[in-house]
């Protein structure tokens, strides 16, 4: 994630209904906002949205909820299907939210603001603060896009964020004691590291690859050189997994360089050639490439305390509730979620209950390339260089020197690039 402060995105428009509903895959009919507050899909993750159903993020019924505390807020309903939105990223998307005037506007966004400081950012959360993706549009009484904005960071940020958007609706708001936490949370969310699984992760890795180097060098002592190289590479990948865990950590690539060169110096470096390509696989190469992959699709998801649609019953996902009837859904306990046999007796009412949600059908749309996959280790392994991209590394004058496919081709990269 990046270090940066996050900063709002105003997005272009001609100011229109039809526009917003063209740019947001939504019927423009069914954008008259009546209530305060419309709770909008976000169809436009897919290249080709399904006319069949809205796609709504996992975020929705708990942002519904949020807002009904001060405004009357509705969930956007054209006749089509909703099915919940899948996005593998370690990003929190939220839906987009349409206000009927400044009013509504200045409200909900201090709702908001609310609900991700309680839910992600105050201590008792006991949780690390995720990135966030929100955005937001107001129309006015006449039915015209007044502002729409989108923002993403993390989530103390964000927070502080969006209540400064409400309080500048309201000029002369003071700003509260809440509000100047959220600011000292943002400052020392930048300054923590990142979450402690992810730290743990990559000390495991430099672990392991601290080991293989030193019976490498071992080996090579012994004159094991086949051995010896197998197994300093082996640790070059390892120090890479260091790096996908944890990005913003710089010593963790320039350490991945520092090995390189040991091995570029020792081994030499040659790029592979199969299936017609030459294919860049070095660690070392690799650790350039920022993102990794996260599978995009739909789900229909069930309550596990109703049985009723997930984004429509009464339940909120993370709440506990009492009396909840014991039974199985889609072959699934509702109590404790086990798939086999469990100790709970099937018709009898048990307390403390936590509501999840159950998928009973997927379609998985695509698989996208994102900056912030929910596995880092989801990352690319290898990409290819064809001819003409080998042609546009080397100068004219040595291009005839090499015959594609036969022509061995050195990388030296850790030779003139220290990682930072």
């Amino acid at each position: 994630m990046s270090k940066e402060s996050a900063q709002w995105t105003d997005i272009p428009n001609d100011g229109s209904l039809e526009f917003f509903a063209r740019e947001t895959g939504l019927d423009p009919t069914a954008l008259r906002v009546e209530a305060d507050a419309l709770v909008l899909p976000q169809n436009r993750f897919f290249h080709e949205t399904s006319g069949d159903y809205n796609l709504l993020p996992a975020s929705t019924k708990e942002v519904l909820v949020a807002l009904q505390d001060g405004v009357q807020v509705e969930l956007y309903s054209d006749g089509r299907r909703r099915r919940e939105l899948i996005l593998k990223s370690a990003d929190i998307i939220l839906p987009i939210l349409l206000f009927l005037g400044t009013a509504a506007l200045n409200v909900g966004l201090n709702l908001l603001s609310d609900w991700i400081y309680d839910r992600w950012t105050k201590p008792e959360a006991n949780q690390e603060p995720p990135t966030i993706r929100a955005e937001y549009a107001s129309v006015t009484q006449q039915g015209m896009i007044a502002r729409w904005r989108r923002v993403r960071g993390p989530a103390p940020e964000i927070a502080r964020l969006l209540a400064e958007e409400a309080r500048l609706l309201q000029t002369g708001t003071p700003v509260e004691a809440r509000e100047k936490h959220l600011q000292q949370e943002t400052q020392d969310s930048k300054e923590q590291p990142r979450d402690s699984y992810c730290a743990n992760q990559a000390e495991a890795a430099l672990a392991v690859a601290h080991e293989l180097i030193r019976e490498a060098e071992r080996l090579l002592k012994d004159e094991e050189t086949a051995i010896a190289e197998r197994l300093f590479r082996r640790s070059l990948s390892k120090i890479r997994e260091a790096v996908l865990w944890e990005p913003e950590v710089s010593s963790h690539r320039k350490y991945l360089h520092v090995v390189g060169r040991r091995v570029h110096d020792t081994f030499e470096c040659q790029l592979e050639f199969r299936d017609g390509m030459y294919w860049v696989t070095c660690p070392v190469m690799l650790s350039h490439t920022r993102g990794g992959f996260s599978v995009g699709g739909s789900s229909k998801t069930i309550c596990s305390i109703c049985g009723e649609d997930v984004l429509t019953c009464p339940h909120v996902k993370r709440r506990t509730y009492d009396q909840v009837v014991a039974r199985r859904i889609s072959g699934v306990c509702n109590i404790c979620g086990a798939e086999d046999e469990c100790g709970h007796e099937e018709g009898h009412a048990y307390d403390g209950v936590q509501a999840y949600g159950i998928v009973t059908e997927i379609d998985v749309d695509h698989v996208a390339f994102v900056p912030n996959p929910a596995n880092p280790l989801c990352a690319v392994y290898s990409y290819s260089v064809s001819k003409s991209d080998l042609e546009e590394m080397i100068s004219e004058g040595e291009r005839h020197q090499i015959v594609y496919g036969e022509t061995p081709i050195y990388c030296h990269h850790c030779s003139v690039c220290d990682g930072a």
